[in-house]
């Protein structure tokens, strides 16, 4: 990890950030984790998404990340992201 916290080969197809890179960032709770992990999916996702790609999205982040959430936790999540692109 170079000294602003890029790992090797930054932007390089088929690297991929295993470890948090800010300080402080295994103290977040779960909870934490999965708003941060909204707000990464609601500015990934573009007006007219699909409720089922949000969706979608959002399991995929919580899997990668170790975060976990209920199906009603994210269905809700999903609802919210699509309701502040409209």
């Amino acid at each position: 990890m170079d000294s602003v916290g890029r790992i090797g080969n930054h932007g390089v197809m088929g690297e991929f950030q295993t470890e948090p890179v800010e300080d402080g960032a295994t103290d977040a709770t779960n909870q934490e984790r999965l708003i941060g992990i909204a707000e990464q999916v609601r500015s990934d996702v573009e007006v007219g998404a699909a409720h089922e790609s949000v969706l979608a999205l959002l399991k995929e982040r919580c899997e990668q990340s170790g975060v976990t959430a209920t199906d009603g936790q994210l269905r809700d999540l999903a609802d919210r992201i699509l309701g502040t692109l409209q």
